[in-house]
């Protein structure tokens, strides 16, 4: 809304552009919203293709936010699931992440935005660091980046100075069908990066099923670093 946006807004040659930060207190934030020139086509791709496909963000009560996406006239692209993220361990056979709700819906020109909220223990976490102002939502959790090699792609984003996170490897989960990604949708590696000293990360995958294919939307997307 109005209250996240930015000072910084104005018009180029390519259309007009505003920079809107999250009201979290964290650094490393800021979002570039752009309104391109018409005469270019710009392709909306799927939660499985090439390309920056959806941003994430904290939210207290994803049932809540849909609603009031809703009553904006805004729908969820599927219903909302509730599992844990990540896959169980190889070894004791056990998912310990937390649970977690997830939700998406797409803006006026198709780009998907994810919700997520936590549940349980968790969510009281979430809501006793909001109490003490370290936490605002919504918050921005990362960026989805997927690719058709992993290990290429890492290795690029690597050189730019991103390091692993967390890295989920090979994940079967229905929390991706929030995403209108078919059931069983399996991703072939998953790994969280970060770049240090800000809270700047990216979901970068390789999907095994849908498999990542390219579509033509990537051709229209950038990721600026300064």
């Amino acid at each position: 809304d109005d209250k996240s946006r930015s000072a910084s807004t104005g018009s180029s040659a390519d259309g007009k552009y505003a920079l809107l930060k999250s009201p979290s207190p964290h650094p490393g934030q800021p979002f570039l919203l752009l309104e391109h020139d018409p005469s270019r086509e710009i392709r909306t791709a799927n939660a499985a293709a090439v390309g920056y496909a959806r941003i994430c963000l904290l939210v207290k009560d994803v049932s809540a936010e849909v609603e009031r996406m809703k009553d904006m006239g805004y729908e969820p692209v599927a219903e909302a699931v509730t599992d844990r993220p990540g896959s169980p361990d190889e070894k004791t056979g056990k998912n310990r992440n937390a649970f977690v709700t997830i939700a998406a819906y797409r803006d006026y020109d198709g780009n998907m935005v994810e919700l997520v909220s936590m549940t349980g223990m968790a969510s009281a976490a979430v809501g006793a660091f909001s109490a003490l102002g370290m936490l605002k939502f919504p918050a921005w959790v990362h960026v989805n980046v997927n690719v058709t090699d992993f290990d290429t792609s890492y290795s690029a984003y690597s050189a730019l100075g991103f390091q692993t996170d967390i890295d989920y490897g090979r994940v079967v989960n229905k929390l991706y069908q929030a995403l209108s990604i078919p059931s069983p949708g399996i991703a072939k590696q998953v790994s969280l990066i970060k770049l240090p000293g800000t809270n700047f990360s990216v979901d970068l995958i390789e999907w095994e099923d849908p498999k990542t294919t390219r579509e033509g939307g990537e051709l229209g997307t950038a990721l600026d670093m300064a």
